[in-house]
């Protein structure tokens, strides 16, 4: 059933009702729908001085990049802003080097 999903998905078509595809559509749509009734650069300027770090491809085809240069502008210091010249919505949680930054980063901020 999940092949025949991606299959459909792949092609274009909407995966089938019920579906593990169709949960996490949804779950995405519903993540996408708090986001945009949210002032997410009003809650970073909230923030204050916690640490901030923000990595973004510049081939996001979702969110773009200039979204993240805005945060970026808005929030306090400590604050990071790792642009990545490739890459697209989904690299991120593949990139090793990413991952590192990401650690280290965390290291130091904790």
């Amino acid at each position: 059933m999940m092949a025949e999903d991606v299959r459909r998905v792949a092609d274009g078509e909407p995966p089938s009702p019920g579906s593990a595809l169709e949960e996490m559509r949804l779950d995405a749509q519903a993540l996408v729908d708090w986001l945009d009734s949210h002032d997410v650069a009003d809650a970073v300027e909230r923030m204050g001085s916690k640490p901030l770090l923000l990595i973004h491809a510049r081939g996001d085809e979702v969110v773009p990049y200039s979204h993240s240069e805005e945060l970026y502008r808005r929030a306090a210091e400590p604050k990071r802003l790792l642009l990545l010249e490739s890459g697209h919505h989904r690299s991120l949680q593949h990139d090793a080097e990413i991952q590192g930054e990401t650690l280290r980063w965390l290291a130091r901020a904790m």
